[in-house]
């Protein structure tokens, strides 16, 4: 088993790309023992800006230091690796960067026979199906030694692979979350209006935490709506479930453009479909928790994940 981390840089310019930053990796025997690892800093060389979760890694200055870019990282990755191809992560979105930065360099990407998300299994096991648990709570959960600093890709795919002991096999793979139903969302017919235009601002972050784009009104009343998370696959379009106390549900679409002014979103409420339901259901690569949500608790400093629309 490979168990795998990677720190990324997403700078919204022109170049729509999760610009992997470093590569962290271990090999697990049967038992899950730790039998070897994998860990190289990749210098950055297609985004000019880095967002505020790179801005904030520990490690970023190796990475930029390196002098190994991707195409060479990658390929040494492809030789550690060997014939291994199941692999673990803590989310769910590492893979889908994986494929960007080959598709981008015209690299081969790694084809695996299986696919684990341990943070997925924690949070089931845990009876919290559907939140995202920070790799550093599980950690504190677990009572793991905290000797490493969090951040950076080789020490989260160490701190995973010691919560997947904790699992174990048979708790790996868990059921998938139930899909969301058309019926549970507004009936009333509606006429979608011109999206709200947020920003330009300087990251990508700021538009998603902004409180214009968290406070959307509701298409039949104008009350205000509140948005907590929101869902990407892609990384420019965000979607979002709001609730009005009058009219119920509607999927929110939050859709990122960048220019050299910074960062712009535009917020809609497209009436509800089954092309909107599909965009909505497929729309779970990363998650990001608003960080100025009502009741939403602050991070330890220096303890929670960076990729917060990714892990948490």
């Amino acid at each position: 088993m490979i168990i795998m981390d990677l720190e990324w840089n997403r700078s919204f310019d022109k170049k729509v790309l999760d610009e992997i930053l470093q590569i962290g990796a271990v090999r697990t025997d049967d038992d899950g023992k730790i039998t070897d690892y994998f860990n190289v800093f990749i210098k950055p060389r297609v985004h000019r800006r880095f967002d505020r979760g790179a801005r904030s890694l520990p490690e970023l200055q190796a990475s930029k230091d390196s002098d190994i870019f991707f195409p060479e990282a990658w390929r040494s990755f492809l030789s550690w690796l060997g014939e291994d191809r199941d692999f673990a992560f803590w989310g769910s979105g590492d893979f889908d960067a994986c494929r960007q930065n080959c598709e981008f360099y015209r690299l081969t990407c790694i084809e695996p026979r299986k696919v684990y998300d341990y943070q997925a299994a924690f949070s089931h096991v845990l009876g919290f199906d559907g939140k995202q648990a920070a790799l550093w709570r599980a950690v504190e959960y677990l009572n793991l030694p905290d000797i490493f600093e969090f951040h950076n890709a080789l020490h989260d795919a160490l701190y995973t692979a010691l919560i997947g002991q904790w699992l174990g096999e048979d708790r790996l793979w868990i059921a998938p979350p139930k899909e969301p139903s058309m019926k549970a969302f507004c009936k009333i017919p509606f006429d979608e209006k011109k999206g709200i235009k947020v920003g330009p601002m300087e990251d990508a972050d700021s538009v998603l935490d902004n409180r214009q784009a968290r406070t959307p009104p509701c298409p039949h009343c104008g009350g205000v709506m509140w948005i907590r998370q929101w869902r990407t696959s892609d990384g420019c379009h965000f979607y979002s479930t709001a609730s009005c106390r009058n009219h119920g549900k509607f999927i929110v679409r939050l859709t990122l453009s960048g220019s050299e002014a910074g960062v712009t979103g535009r917020v809609a409420i497209p009436p509800i479909d089954r092309e909107l339901m599909q965009q909505y259901k497929t729309s779970d690569g990363e998650i990001h928790t608003c960080k100025a949500s009502p009741g939403r608790k602050h991070h330890r400093p220096g303890r929670g994940r960076r990729r917060s629309r990714t892990k948490e």
